[in-house]
Parts: C-alpha cells; structure tokens; sequence
C-alpha cells in the first residue's frame, strides 16, 4: 500500500488532480465509488503516452485519463455524508491509500485487481458545475419594476 497525494510538481509548476464521482454506493461507515480523471497532455512531457496510444487525440489535443475503485473512510465518509457526495461529484486534494489487491479466480489463478484508492481526506471542487452556470436565474420580486426586466 502507497500513500499518495494528488499535489505534484513538475518544474516548478503546481499541479492537482481532480477527480469525479460516479456510483457512490453508502455502505454505512464507508462509501464505494468509481473515479475517474483526466487531463491534458503536454507534448514534452508526455511523449511515452502519446508515443504508446495510450493518451487519445481530441479537437489537436492529447489527454490521458484513469478510472479508479475507490473508498471513503473516516473523515474523508463523514466530509462525504455530510455534504452529500453523489455521481458527478468533483472532488480535488485527495490524500490517499492506493493498494493492488490479489484475488483468485475460477481456475484459482492470482490475478490483481485494478488498482484502488482507500481515501482519507478531500476537498470538494468549489465550483461543482462545468458549465460555469454557477448562480440560479434572477426572479423578480412582485414590487420589483418590470423595466429592469429583460422582457
């Protein structure tokens, strides 16, 4: 088991993962989910993925992307449920147990599952919404003066 951090540096520069939430499954002291991330590749940096098909071509760009099993626990479930984490989510600062956890199959061969995250603590993306929609429409009031209306 690794633990990890989604903050990197590369030259100097500042870098942090964000994830989003999907299938959060509340198991009672933990909650189950997938997650997955994705992020534009830089030509210098990222030659070997974009060499190896491993990073896709989108619009002249380049991104990477992985899709994690996860599982919240301790703080990182009480933060969860008390701000009602549910598919979507986008969640930043992960500090995390990363495990590759054997399992036998049918033919009792050890196979390793996908790598997992365990997550202990988190923060939420401020701005939940990708579209940049941020604040609900503006109603008028009754009283208000129908010339300051658009309409």
């Amino acid at each position: 088991m690794i633990r990890a951090t989604t903050k990197y540096t590369v030259n100097d520069n500042e870098f942090n993962t964000t994830f989003t939430v999907f299938s959060p499954n509340d198991r009672g002291k933990s909650i189950v989910c997938n997650l997955s991330s994705s992020r534009k590749c830089n030509p210098e940096y990222d030659k070997k993925l974009i060499d190896d098909g491993i990073a896709k071509e989108y619009n002249g760009n380049y991104y990477v992307s992985s899709n994690w099993n996860a599982i919240f626990t301790g703080k990182a479930y009480n933060k969860a449920k008390k701000y009602n984490i549910e598919s979507y989510s986008r969640i930043t600062n992960v500090v995390c147990d990363i495990s590759n956890e054997p399992y036998n199959n049918s033919d009792g061969e050890t196979i390793y599952n996908h790598p997992s995250l365990r997550i202990i603590d988190f923060d939420f993306v401020e701005s939940q919404n990708s579209n940049g929609m941020d604040t609900p429409p503006r109603v008028a009031n009754d009283d208000e003066d129908d010339e300051d209306l658009p309409f």
